[in-house]
């Protein structure tokens, strides 16, 4: 993912819930509902209050170095990994 791509996905992220597919660890791709607004957070997830989510246009390279990134699945109900290099698709709503 380019850097504006990864741009407007943590911006889009943080607003609401993002569709994203991606390939998973063991090399299958998946579809999740994602993100990390407290707007679609619930209460008993913590998490997303943490310093490292204050202002992650902020933490852009570094997010790309370490090439990770924790989100809320809506869609599992938990947190979970994404690797911005192995997402395939997103579609903010």
């Amino acid at each position: 993912m380019n850097d504006i791509n990864i741009t407007k996905f943590l911006a889009t992220v943080q607003k609401g819930l993002v569709d994203v597919r991606f390939e998973k660890a063991d090399g299958t791709q998946t579809n999740r509902k994602v993100t990390l607004s407290p707007d679609w957070i619930p209460s008993d997830q913590p998490g997303v209050q943490q310093p490292e989510y204050e202002d992650l246009l902020e933490n852009k390279d570094a997010i790309m170095d370490k090439d990770y990134l924790r989100v809320y699945s809506a869609t599992d109900q938990g947190w979970r990994t994404i690797k911005p290099s192995k997402l395939i698709s997103w579609i903010g709503s």
